[in-house]
Order: C-alpha cells, then sequence, then structure tokens
C-alpha cells in the first residue's frame, strides 16, 4: 500500500466517523425535540382539566346560591372567579399549538361562554347563568376527554 492509499483510507473512515457522529447528533436532537411536543400537549391537557375542574367547582357553588349568601361570601367568590379565567386563559394558550382543533374549537366555545358571564348579575340570575357554564363545561370536558384519548394513543 502506498502513502497516497494510506492517506486517502484514513480520510474516508475520519468523514464516515464524522458523518456518523453528525446523524446521530442530529436523530437524537430530533428525538428531544418531538419529547419536549409530547411533554407540551400532556402538560396543555393537564392544565386545562384543572382550570376545568377548578371552575366546574366554583359555578356548582354559585348554582347552588339560591340568593342565601351574604355579599361578601359573594364578593369573594366572583374574585375567585376571575383568578380562575386568568388561569383558564393561560392554558387555553398553551394549549392553542398542541391540542387538536376539535378540542380547541369546544375549549373556544367555553371561552365565549365565560366571557359573556364575566361580570354575573344577580344571585338568583347567576344561578342560572352558573348552570349555561356547566352545561358548556360539561361539554369541553367531554370533547378534551376524546381528544386526549385520541392523541396519546397514537
Amino acid at each position: 500500500m502506498d502513502i497516497a492509499t494510506v492517506l486517502v483510507s484514513a480520510g474516508v473512515g475520519a468523514i464516515a466517523g464524522i458523518a456518523t457522529q453528525s446523524f446521530g447528533a442530529w436523530i437524537s436532537g430530533r428525538y428531544w425535540i418531538a419529547q419536549e411536543k409530547w411533554k407540551l400537549r400532556g402538560d396543555s391537557y393537564r392544565r386545562l382539566f384543572d382550570a376545568l375542574a377548578e371552575l366546574e367547582a366554583l359555578y356548582k357553588w354559585i348554582e347552588a346560591l339560591q340568593g342565601n349568601q351574604k355579599p361578601d361570601v359573594i364578593e369573594a367568590r366572583l374574585k375567585q372567579q376571575e383568578n380562575l379565567l386568568v388561569r383558564f386563559q393561560s392554558a387555553r394558550a398553551l394549549a392553542r399549538g398542541f391540542v387538536g382543533k376539535e378540542a380547541m374549537q369546544a375549549v373556544d366555545r367555553l371561552d365565549a361562554e365565560l366571557r359573556r358571564l364575566r361580570t354575573l348579575p344577580e344571585p338568583l340570575d347567576a344561578a342560572a347563568a352558573a348552570r349555561d357554564a356547566l352545561s358548556v363545561i360539561e361539554e369541553t370536558l367531554r370533547k378534551l376527554s376524546h381528544a386526549a384519548r385520541t392523541d396519546f394513543d397514537s
């Protein structure tokens, strides 16, 4: 074997080694990105479910009021509603990039309903409004559950 053949063989071996390492890094990077997207999708669903569960509990309480609570208790619950709506909006914004179209349509419909109910009327009217919100929350939970099963079974 002459020196030129040895040098060419060494060069080809070095290039093959670099290509193998680069390909391995590329695959590893793509796997990491896919894994992070999977985590974000799961976190999106979890945040939405948590926010919906808290809103559901609040609206069940409001529905049960029927004018039997003191104004300061009602005021505290309305403040709680504002805080929960902010959390819901945050969860909704994160989910936009990771949750399926049908699920986001249900979340958007709920958002529209919650905006309509943002300033609740007198307690008796609030109970009726809370029933409306609960109906939309239940529908949203069903659609989100279906979307989550579909997303994570695939």
